[in-house]
């Protein structure tokens, strides 16, 4: 049986690794409150979305969708997806600062106990467009 000492050293070194691939990744990692809230962001997401980490953070995630109607849309695709803790792979059109970004894969996580969403951006034959297009 472990000692509460080793099981404390074990989730201890189980952070440090989430952490280091978090902060480390080559794609876009970002956490989501249940409100939706973006409250962590890794460098890789700020750079794909042209946001600085203190731009970014505490902000909606509507402020990434290109209206209201596709944030909706985007929660009763994905986030009903995620809460049945079934496998969400989608591409989904989104804003960055300063164009509309296209072609790129979202996959999503549940922190049940957390009660956060970990979402990964893979940009794949990606498309940005000026805003104004």
């Amino acid at each position: 049986m472990a000692s509460p000492l080793s099981s404390t050293a074990t989730l201890k070194q189980k952070a440090e690794r989430f952490e280091q691939l978090f902060s480390n990744s080559g794609v876009g990692i970002f956490i989501v409150d249940k409100e939706r809230l973006i409250i962590e962001a890794n460098e890789a997401f700020c750079k794909i979305f042209g946001y600085s980490t203190d731009e970014i953070l505490h902000h909606s995630a509507f402020e990434l969708h290109l209206s209201y109607a596709a944030y909706v849309n985007f929660a009763e695709i994905a986030f009903n997806k995620v809460r049945q803790n079934e496998a969400l792979n989608l591409e989904y059109p989104l804003n960055t600062k300063t164009a509309k970004l296209f072609g790129f894969a979202l996959q999503a996580i549940r922190f049940p106990l957390m009660k956060k969403f970990c979402g990964r951006l893979r940009i794949s034959q990606s498309v940005l467009r000026p805003k104004s297009v």
